[in-house]
């Protein structure tokens, strides 16, 4: 979960400049090594779950103001 928001961070903080490809690449070098690519292919059901997720909206809100 923590990886989800570190990437809405980041996309979020730094859209105008990052390199969206590179981001990419980096994502899905990282889940290889980690054998974690099922995660990537199923992230588009998994970013909607979190997004109608009415707890983690608090969380996020909470963790964003502390910031």
């Amino acid at each position: 979960m923590r990886d989800f928001y570190d990437v809405y961070i980041i996309l979020t903080m730094y859209d105008n400049i990052i390199d969206k490809e590179l981001l990419n690449q980096a994502i899905h070098t990282v889940a290889v090594n980690g054998n974690t690519t099922d995660i990537i292919n199923d992230s588009r059901m998994i970013l909607m779950e979190i997004s109608r997720s009415e707890e983690l909206k608090k969380t996020m809100e909470w963790v964003s103001e502390k910031i």
